[in-house]
């Protein structure tokens, strides 16, 4: 199996992988609001010149789009294969891989926002099923 593309963290469960990244650029997928094409370009020149340092593009919203939120792909894992099973998307930034794990079948995953204006963090927590149908919110 093949993956293209950009993953922040990675999570591994016996009979799962989990990549995560988040994304600072784009609203929510599910989400209907689509920002100007410009704001892609300069959130990708504000990283490149480092106009913020990187602590503050991994735990807070760019002053010119909306919160950061976080899509996981999940692969499955048997036989010496991995397998693209779904993806999910969560508001907020995952810290690390510390910040994801199974139990009983069900994925769990910890995000941290941060409000650019009031500074106030929010942290989530998402449960989903094995089918990554969302079944819990916190």
């Amino acid at each position: 199996t093949t993956h293209a593309g950009r993953g922040t963290e990675v999570y591994v469960s016996r009979d799962n992988l989990y990549v995560a990244s988040t994304r600072y650029d784009e609203p929510l997928p599910d989400t209907k609001r689509r920002r100007p094409w410009w704001t892609r370009v300069i959130s990708v020149a504000a990283t490149f010149l480092k106009l913020m340092t990187w602590h503050e593009l991994e735990t807070e919203a760019l002053p010119w789009g909306g919160p950061p939120w976080t899509w996981v792909e999940v692969f499955g894992l048997a036989k010496g294969h991995a397998t693209f099973r779904h993806a999910v998307s969560v508001q907020g930034s995952v810290l690390n891989q510390f910040s994801m794990d199974e139990h009983r079948g069900y994925f769990r995953v910890a995000t941290t926002t941060v409000d650019a204006r009031s500074r106030a963090r929010t942290s989530g927590v998402f449960v989903f099923d094995a089918a990554g149908k969302r079944a819990v919110e916190v």
